[in-house]
C-alpha cells in the first residue's frame, strides 16, 4: 500500500496538543485554581471547611468562657522492658520477612511482616513491605489498606499517595484515584514523575477527558522519551488523536509502533487502527490496503471483514462492489453471528441492491482469528455507531477509549 512511515526515529516526539460521573474539574496545565494537576507546579489541596467562630465581646464569648474538656485518662506507663521486648520482636520478624522475601517465599515474608506490625502497629517499613507484596499479588484492597495506614502516619509521603492512586485506578475507583494523585502532586519533591503522569493520563482517558489525557501522556514523553511504556503511550495517543479527528497525528503515532506494538497487541492490531484512520479520512484505497493486511494474517477477523464489506458498499469508493460488500459482511457474520452491526450493514447492503434478496442467517462457526480474541486489540474496537437515516449511510466508527483497548490489569501500571 502507499502508506508512508513518518518519523520512525525514537528520538522524535509526536505532535503534542491538548462514564462515570465526572470528578471535580481537572483543569488544563496553566490554570492554578481548584486543584489543578499541572506538571512542575505543586498543587495545594483544597482548604478544609471551617465554621466561623461565634461572635465575641471583648474577647469573651457571649455565654462566658467555653468549658474545657478534661484530658482523657492515661493508662499506666508501659514498662521499659516491654518496650524493648516489642522492638526486639519487631526487628526479628522484619529480618525473617526480609530473608524470606529474598528467597522468593512471599507467603512466609507476608506473615513475618504482619507479625512485625502486630508488635509495632506504627512500623512504616513493615506496612510498606506488606503493601508492596500485596500489590505484586494483585491484592489491591490489602495494598491500599496498608498504604492508607502509612499516610495516616506520614501524610506528606508523596510516593505512597502516587502508589495509592495507581491502585485506585486499577480498582476503577476514579474519584479516589483523582484525590490520591492530587496529594501525590502536592507532596512529591519532584512532581515531574513520568510514572505519575502516565497514571494521570489514564485517569483522564477513563473519564473521557481527551484533551487532558493527551497533555498528560505527551508530558510523559517530554520528561522521558525512552519511558518504559512509551510504545503504549503512542498507541493511546493514536486513539485519542483519532477521536479528536487529528488524523495526521494519529497516523504518525501508529507509524511509530507498527514494528514494535505494545504487548499484548500485535502488528495487525496497529494496521487495523491505521485502516480505520484512513477510512475516517475517506481515503478508501489506503483503508482497504490496511484492512487487507490484517485479513492476510487473520482471514476470519470479524471486524475487518465488517469494515471491508462497508468499504465495498461505499458508492464514493473507486472499487465499490455490491456483491463483494455482501460477501464480506456475510463472512463477518459467519465469524461472529452476534454482532448486530454486521446484521444491520448487511441489511443495508441488500436493500441498496437492484433486487431485494431474502436475508438468511449465515451458519455460525467459531472465529479462528487470534487477533479477534484479544480483549483489548483491534478486535475490541467494536463500539460502532451507524446512522439510521435512509439518506447517506454513515461509516461504522470503532472509537472506544484507549483504556478499553489495553487492560490496566496487564502490568501497565
Amino acid at each position: 500500500m502507499s502508506h508512508r512511515h513518518r518519523g520512525n526515529s525514537r528520538g522524535d516526539s509526536p505532535p503534542l496538543h491538548h462514564q462515570a460521573p465526572p470528578p471535580p474539574p481537572m483543569p488544563r496545565p496553566g490554570n492554578a485554581p481548584n486543584g489543578t494537576l499541572q506538571v512542575g507546579q505543586l498543587v495545594s489541596p483544597a482548604p478544609p471547611s471551617i465554621l466561623p467562630p461565634p461572635p465575641s465581646l471583648n474577647g469573651i464569648p457571649p455565654n462566658g468562657p467555653l468549658p474545657v474538656a478534661p484530658p482523657p485518662p492515661r493508662g499506666p506507663p508501659v514498662p521499659e522492658s516491654l518496650i524493648r521486648l516489642a522492638k526486639v520482636n519487631e526487628d526479628t520478624w522484619m529480618a525473617i520477612g526480609t530473608l524470606a522475601e529474598r528467597m522468593g517465599e512471599v507467603e512466609t515474608s507476608l506473615n513475618a511482616y504482619e507479625n512485625a506490625i502486630r508488635h509495632n502497629p506504627k512500623s512504616v517499613e513493615a506496612l510498606l513491605r506488606v503493601a508492596s507484596l500485596a500489590r505484586g499479588r494483585e491484592d489491591l484492597t490489602k495494598a491500599v489498606a496498608h498504604w492508607q495506614r502509612v499516610v495516616e502516619l506520614q501524610p506528606d509521603n508523596g510516593e505512597v499517595w502516587s502508589a495509592m492512586g495507581h491502585c485506585y485506578l486499577m480498582q476503577d475507583d476514579l474519584q479516589k484515584a483523582y484525590g490520591a494523585y492530587q496529594q501525590a502532586l502536592y507532596f512529591l519533591p519532584n512532581p515531574k514523575d513520568p510514572k505519575l503522569w502516565y497514571g494521570i493520563g489514564i485517569l483522564y482517558d477513563r473519564y473521557g477527558s481527551l484533551d487532558h489525557a493527551e497533555e498528560a501522556f505527551s508530558s510523559v514523553l517530554r520528561m522521558e522519551p525512552d519511558f518504559e511504556k512509551a510504545d503504549e503511550i503512542y498507541f493511546r495517543l493514536g486513539i485519542i488523536y483519532k477521536q479528536q479527528q487529528k488524523y495526521p497525528e494519529s497516523l504518525e503515532c501508529f507509524d511509530r509502533i507498527l514494528r514494535s506494538p505494545p504487548s499484548p497487541l500485535a502488528n495487525v492490531d496497529i494496521w487495523f487502527q491505521i485502516g480505520h484512520v484512513y477510512e475516517q479520512q475517506k481515503d478508501y484505497n489506503n483503508a482497504k490496503d490496511a484492512y487487507e493486511r490484517v485479513l492476510a494474517d487473520s482471514p476470519n477477523h470479524a471486524k475487518v471483514l465488517q469494515q471491508l464489506g462497508w468499504l465495498y458498499y461505499q458508492p464514493g469508493s473507486s472499487f465499490a462492489n455490491q456483491d463483494l460488500a455482501i460477501q464480506y459482511l456475510t463472512r463477518s457474520l459467519e465469524s461472529d453471528g452476534s454482532d448486530a452491526q454486521s446484521w444491520y450493514l448487511l441489511g443495508r447492503a441488500y436493500m441498496a441492491g437492484p433486487n431485494t434478496k431474502k436475508l438468511t442467517k449465515p451458519t455460525s462457526r467459531p472465529c479462528t482469528a487470534t487477533v479477534a480474541t484479544l480483549p483489548f486489540g483491534a478486535a475490541s474496537a467494536s463500539s460502532t455507531t451507524t446512522s439510521t437515516s435512509t439518506a447517506t449511510p454513515s461509516t461504522p466508527t470503532p472509537a472506544p477509549s484507549a483504556s478499553t483497548l489495553i487492560s490496566l490489569k496487564s502490568g501497565l501500571i
